[in-house]
């Protein structure tokens, strides 16, 4: 960051900050990124303040990174009250070398239409590019572009050789912007080919989200997806946030936004680091109680980035079964509800996820 100019001797309005974490799991890394701050550790949770006021000029950061293990692990915390009880489960990926082995799919969707002109879809392109780059000899994969039509470059999904990886690359180079936007049409053709067996399937979606007809269009993820998993990438200044976030959620993946050309290697290299170290696919809960959960439709686990499930339980007792898939074999892992950290807001997490599933019922 920037150098700021020395603050005056008295600040107006002065921010004190004292914050307590509770991660849940051992932490290799804790600290704050802009401010000076003091740290104390009471057998795992962790007393956060600044050591001076300081005026309020800039956002506050603070950073942690958990000590990662040989297999996935858990973290339960809990909270009681008059409506009843709420939990939130926490899974976090195991150490890098544990990613699962297995080939992929890749189908890289781009939005070429007018609206696309210009840095949009030379950041979209540039995205391209980096993924191709990613894609090991074992994977498949295939490119799609779409204005007021669909062009695939293969008919279906061919392997990473170093012969279509080069036509690929020509044919990300010579796209350009004009015409209509048929997401609907792309989406269609991205999703019908279900791929060879075996084959983790990704389908990244790169546009500026200039999209209507939304809930035909998560109608129509919801009804075509079937084995695949739907990432999306926003690009420009003004993307259709809502659509792009609500379609990766729906569709098992993820939204990465990119909002200047400056963020496109840094953007892009965060998901495709992901998309090229699944952990756990076809994830799933059993609760020896009742319980609501949520989100409903588990994602799978990527490397960095753990999995987190809200739920209303009769009560904090049994335990919950977490289930997956490896690459080789399956996973199951018990993990106790009486075994949790006491912590404020749980229910009120669980609500708002409530009301956004409500919400989602309607599209």
């Amino acid at each position: 960051p920037e150098m700021l100019p020395a603050l005056p001797e008295e600040i107006p309005n002065p921010l004190t900050l004292e914050l307590e974490l509770t991660p849940g799991f051992d932490l290799v890394r804790l600290e704050s990124l802009y401010h000076d701050v003091t740290l104390a550790d009471s057998g795992g949770v962790f007393q956060v303040a600044l050591n001076d006021p300081v005026p309020a000029n800039r956002d506050f950061e603070l950073v942690w990174e958990p000590a990662l293990a040989d297999a996935p692990t858990t973290a339960v915390f809990a909270e009681s009250g008059a409506s009843g009880d709420y939990a939130l489960l926490m899974v976090m990926p195991p150490a890098p070398h544990h990613a699962l082995s297995s080939d992929r799919e890749l189908v890289l969707v781009i939005d070429t239409s007018g609206s696309m002109y210009g840095e949009s879809l030379e950041q979209a392109k540039e995205s391209l590019l980096m993924a191709l780059g990613s894609l090991n000899p074992g994977d498949q994969f295939n490119v799609i572009a779409f204005d007021s039509d669909v062009e695939p470059l293969f008919p279906a999904a061919q392997p990473a050789s170093s012969e279509n990886l080069g036509e690929a690359i020509g044919f990300v180079d010579g796209l350009q912007a004009d015409g209509g936007t048929q997401i609907g049409l792309a989406l269609g053709r991205a999703l019908a080919d279900p791929g060879p067996n075996g084959y983790l399937r990704q389908v990244v979606f790169i546009t500026d989200g200039s999209v209507d007809q939304e809930s035909a269009l998560f109608q129509r993820i919801q009804s075509e997806l079937g084995d695949s998993r739907l990432f999306t990438v926003g690009i420009g200044a003004a993307p259709n946030v809502f659509f792009m976030r609500k379609a990766a959620q729906f569709g098992r993946g993820s939204f990465t936004l990119i909002g200047s050309t400056d963020q496109v290697a840094e953007k892009m290299d965060q998901l495709l680091q992901r998309l090229e170290n699944p952990v756990l696919t076809d994830l799933c809960t059993e609760w020896s109680a009742p319980a609501e959960s949520s989100p409903r439709q588990l994602p799978d686990l990527y490397l960095g980035e753990p999995l987190i499930i809200s739920t209303r339980v009769s009560q904090l007792k049994g335990d919950v079964q977490l289930c997956g898939s490896t690459s080789e074999d399956s996973w199951h892992e018990w993990v106790s509800l009486k075994q949790h950290d006491e912590s404020s807001g749980i229910g009120t997490l669980w609500a708002r996820r409530k009301i956004g599933s409500l919400m989602d019922d309607l599209a």
